[in-house]
């Protein structure tokens, strides 16, 4: 009469979408960009990973860390235009807020290291 229902114990099948040219990289690359000042956009989305974020031009957006204010240490994606073409805007943190004793620390640690 047709073919019988799938048992519960047959695997479910996904197909996985041809991955994006954009989203190939090292990912290890994507974490050593130089320190850059940040921007106050706070709009983002993640494609593949939560290590890939493309920003509103479409463009990969990289990995970079603060050095500045109470945010020292913590990294964020922002858009590779950032402080050459502001129209994108994008940025998003990576980690969550630093602590208070993480701030005083990690400027004195980046200075023994430099």
């Amino acid at each position: 009469m047709g073919e019988e229902a799938a048992d519960d114990q047959t695997p479910f099948l996904q197909t996985q979408p041809a991955e994006h040219p954009l989203q190939r990289t090292d990912y290890m690359d994507t974490l050593h960009h130089q320190p850059s000042p940040m921007s106050s956009s706070t709009s983002s989305y993640a494609l593949g990973n939560r290590w890939m974020h493309f920003c509103h031009c479409g463009i990969r957006a990289p990995v970079k860390t603060s050095w500045t204010g109470g945010s020292v240490g913590r990294r964020f994606w922002v858009c590779e235009k950032y402080r050459v073409d502001d129209t994108c805007g994008y940025f998003a943190w990576l980690d969550p807020p630093t602590s208070a004793r993480g701030t005083e620390l990690l400027p004195l640690l980046r200075e023994k290291i430099a």
